[in-house]
Parts: structure tokens; C-alpha cells; sequence
């Protein structure tokens, strides 16, 4: 019988529900954790596991060039429609 291992969480070392072999090879996995609820991209060959830290995505624009909003004007963004139809009657 081939080697075979559980894949355990990288962030809380709980045993996550995902079993590989020996001949196993995972590119770019989605390991989930159901202990912790973290995702996490891993890679796997021959019951090596890596994982993948991708960078987190910043934006693109600065605080100041964000226009200011009011909960009013997110208001009608949403319900303008329905407020000026009501506004008609």
C-alpha cells in the first residue's frame, strides 16, 4: 500500500479533510480548513506540501482621491428609483 498522509491546516496545524499519496500532485490547491474557516493556496509533490503566499492586492487610488460620501447619497444609489417614484404619487 502506498504512503499516504493527511494534509494538515498551515495556519492552526488541524487535520484538514483532504488525504494525499505518494503519486499525489496539486498545483494552486484551495486548501480549506474547516477548524479555522482559512483558505489557503498550496502546492503538493511527492508528500511535499508549499505553500503559496500571494502579495495583498492594494489599491490603486489614494484615500484622497476617493470621493467623499454621505450615507444619504449611498441612500439614494440605492433606493433613488423607488424614492422618486414615490415622490410622483
Amino acid at each position: 500500500m502506498e504512503n499516504q498522509e493527511w494534509i494538515l491546516c498551515p495556519v492552526c496545524k488541524n487535520k484538514t479533510r483532504i488525504r494525499i499519496r505518494e503519486d499525489t500532485v496539486l498545483s494552486r490547491f484551495p486548501l480549506f480548513c474547516p477548524k479555522c474557516r482559512q483558505e489557503t493556496l498550496i502546492n503538493v509533490e511527492q508528500l511535499k506540501i508549499s505553500i503559496i503566499k500571494e502579495p495583498d492586492a492594494k489599491t490603486q487610488m489614494t484615500d484622497n482621491s476617493l470621493p467623499k460620501r454621505t450615507i444619504g447619497s449611498f441612500l439614494f444609489y440605492c433606493f433613488g428609483e423607488k424614492i422618486q417614484e414615490k415622490l410622483k404619487m
